[in-house]
């Protein structure tokens, strides 16, 4: 089941071990129960990470074989205690270790809560069909992608990321990973994917290079298919003024890498450009902290955000140590519930057009020349 998958990704243990777990423990992360909050994280990676304990002697030499070769063949560099990738020219600038990825998979659920399932262009059709093929962008560990492929059972999924931190041996068998960057082209033929999702490349993707990633999105998509692009607006609304320092100065340092934090605004714009037709776009408002259960996902998203970004952060403006950037954060957090901040998410979709709608598209634009 995929929820073992997550669960072996998340954790780090040997599949023997997440196998024998209570089933109980992953039906509950299957529906998880948005009323938990971040005690999701607490309660059952101390469970995952008790039951590695007691069963790390039998299953060391299946962990070695099994969750190490991306270990072996990834190329990584350390940085504070945290791992990133090292590949060349890439501005990603978050980690790719364990703690992030917890990160990325309550974020998952999050988003999955907010705008009430995992896509909002009209796929669901096809996604029933047999020969139908996806691909997921950016995919990190793999959760979205997971989850998609346990739903819906006939279609192939393709994952791609610059980092391989995704699960490369527990995993559904319509469900493929691979290491590509989509700056360098992805590794697929034309008119490929019928459906083409892509989330949170906001920190990897310089502002030029967005018309050119759609461009290959639209590439590997077959006429008639459709392309989804999520992603977070980094403008506050209604911070405190200690958020509002953090903020800014992380809007600031991504500008000064050439990267425009606030894409998400141009999301629809960007695939109309494109020439997608017809382009939709929706946004939720997340609340930080406040307006229950769902804020307090979004509470511990936007703060292990913020810790994850740390060493860069503390190097880009030298202004705090570690220990009072903790401190500041931990403030600043704590102020967005009186304040009722709040981040906007945008998915933004449109479908590629088919082959006699660009020949009359054509047509038309050489008379008009």
């Amino acid at each position: 089941r995929w929820w073992a998958h997550i669960f072996l990704s998340w954790t780090r243990l040997a599949p023997s071990t997440v196998l024998s777990l209570p089933v109980s423990l992953f039906l509950t992360l299957r529906h998880p129960p948005i009323a938990m909050g971040n005690e999701i994280s607490k309660v059952f990676k101390e469970r995952l990470r008790r039951q590695a304990r007691e069963s790390r002697n039998q299953d060391s030499a299946t962990t070695a074989a099994t969750l190490s070769t991306s270990e072996r063949n990834s190329n990584f560099r350390w940085d504070d205690g945290r791992r990133y990738h090292a590949v060349p020219d890439s501005l990603y600038c978050l980690p790719n270790d364990d703690q992030e990825i917890d990160r990325l998979h309550s974020q998952h659920w999050m988003l999955k809560h907010a705008f009430k399932g995992n896509f909002k262009a009209p796929v669901e059709e096809i996604l029933k069909e047999d020969g139908t093929n996806v691909l997921d962008v950016g995919c990190g560990p793999g959760t979205w992608l997971l989850e998609m492929a346990e739903s819906y059972t006939m279609p192939e999924f393709y994952g791609v990321d610059i980092s391989a931190v995704f699960p490369e041996t527990i995993k559904p068998g319509n469900c493929h990973f691979m290491v590509a960057n989509i700056v360098e082209g992805l590794p697929f033929p034309d008119e490929t994917f019928d459906f083409v999702h892509q989330r949170s490349l906001a920190l990897g993707l310089r502002e030029d290079q967005w018309s050119v990633a759609i461009k290959e999105l639209k590439r590997v998509c077959k006429p008639g298919g459709w392309i989804q692009l999520v992603e977070m607006n980094a403008d506050v609304v209604n911070a405190g003024p200690l958020l509002e320092e953090f903020n800014s100065q992380a809007v600031r340092a991504c500008i000064s890498r050439r990267l425009n934090p606030s894409i998400a605004r141009s999301l629809k714009s960007l695939l109309k450009n494109a020439g997608l037709a017809p382009v939709r776009s929706v946004y939720v408002s997340l609340p930080i902290g406040w307006g229950g259960s769902l804020g307090e996902l979004v509470r511990g998203d936007i703060k292990e955000l913020f810790v994850s970004a740390k060493p860069w952060l503390c190097k880009a403006f030298g202004l705090y140590d570690g220990e009072e950037y903790d401190r500041r954060l931990e403030s600043a957090i704590e102020e967005c519930t009186k304040h009722h901040a709040y981040y906007d998410w945008f998915i933004a979709w449109g479908q590629v057009p088919g082959e006699e709608e660009e020949e009359e598209e054509e047509e038309k634009e050489g008379g008009e020349e």
